[in-house]
């Protein structure tokens, strides 16, 4: 028997096998149709609901599969510590010191990167496209309002005026060193606009977008200061360690995705703690404000977020630079896991 079958047997009580065998028996009497009605005509009690309805999120496949769990660790793990996905602090780096501090910390700010002449090319630009809604920008739109929060996906084609942002060797080959593969141009670059004061947005809870080593470069094409939504960073959580080992694998399965649960979420109770007992993987909490023209340099694997807008507007470009698939793919509930299963009232 598996580690994972012994772990399943002690998570999951008798009364899961017993219902288990109650759902295969009245699936086998009255075919594939009842299946989805199985939740209240074959559960003798509550805490049998409970246990299928978690078999039903995906548990039952990770616990009680061994063989495909073990497929899932050693694919997660392979790609968790490989050269596109672990972050080391002693990851060679040829351009001195411009990314060495997102090495070390995670994060950086590159102050007055851009002249004020290339970033008054783009915002001009792009700020009347966005005033007018014009169809080149607006066309693009590719994530609905959350709390008044926009992303507009640009292109050279569309912006000629991009082409410093995506193409500065400096930072093209300094994320390719980070990333350990080759980049000469960014490709998925969106205009981030936050207009609507003290509007919430998912963003402003700490989370991670990743669980790999994946860059995001901000360039604010106005000041971004503490009354404008900044970035925040929670220092060192980037690097490999166990206090997220677990939640990232629950993230890289998407267990219970049918419920848009994505375990990519950290409370603040528990970044503040971590902070004061793991000190060297994570740090507190730091605001990140910059001016226009400036860079903001994040690994987006560590625990980041956005804070409420107080005053004015939010207008930056931002980048994506990944090596590994920014969004995985695969989905126990697409692999065979039963319907979700209808809890009876009263």
């Amino acid at each position: 028997m598996s580690r994972f079958s012994r772990l399943a047997q002690l998570l999951l009580p008798p009364a899961y096998y017993i219902a288990r065998d109650r759902f295969a028996a009245r699936r086998s009497t009255t075919g594939d149709g009842a299946e989805t009605s199985v939740g209240q005509a074959a559960i003798a009690a509550p805490q049998d609901q409970v246990i299928l309805a978690l078999a039903s999120s995906g548990v039952d496949h990770l616990l009680s599969d061994g063989a495909a769990t073990a497929a899932l660790l050693r694919e997660f793990a392979a790609k968790l510590t490989s050269e596109a996905g672990a972050v080391r602090v002693d990851d060679p780096l040829r351009h001195g010191h411009l990314l060495s501090t997102v090495v070390r910390e995670g994060y950086d700010l590159l102050p007055a990167y851009f002249p004020p002449a290339v970033v008054e090319a783009l915002s001009s630009r792009l700020q009347s496209d966005y005033d007018s809604q014009h169809p080149r920008l607006w066309k693009k739109r590719s994530y609905e309002p959350q709390g008044e929060v926009e992303r507009f996906h640009v292109s050279i084609s569309d912006y000629p005026e991009l082409d410093p942002f995506c193409s500065d060797p400096g930072l093209t080959s300094a994320a390719g060193d980070y990333l350990g593969t080759d980049i000469d141009r960014f490709t998925d670059v969106y205009l981030d606009v936050k207009t609507a004061p003290l509007s919430d947005d998912n963003n402003i809870v700490p989370h991670s977008d990743t669980c790999f080593k994946t860059l995001k470069m901000f360039m604010p094409l106005l000041d971004v200061t503490e009354e404008n939504a900044p970035f925040v960073y929670y220092p060192r959580t980037h690097l490999l360690h166990e206090w997220r080992f677990l939640q990232d694998f629950l993230l890289y399965s998407s267990v219970n995705s049918a419920f848009f649960a994505t375990f990519s979420f950290f409370p603040f109770a528990e970044m503040y703690r971590l902070a004061k007992i793991l000190p060297e993987f994570v740090g507190e909490r730091v605001v990140v404000p910059a001016r226009a023209g400036d860079i903001v340099v994040g690994d987006i694997r560590g625990v980041h977020a956005g804070t409420y807008l107080r005053s004015g507007l939010r207008f930056q470009l931002v980048a994506n630079i990944s090596r590994l698939p920014y969004r995985v793919k695969y989905d126990p509930l697409k692999a065979g896991i039963r319907n979700s299963v209808t809890f009876a009232s009263g």
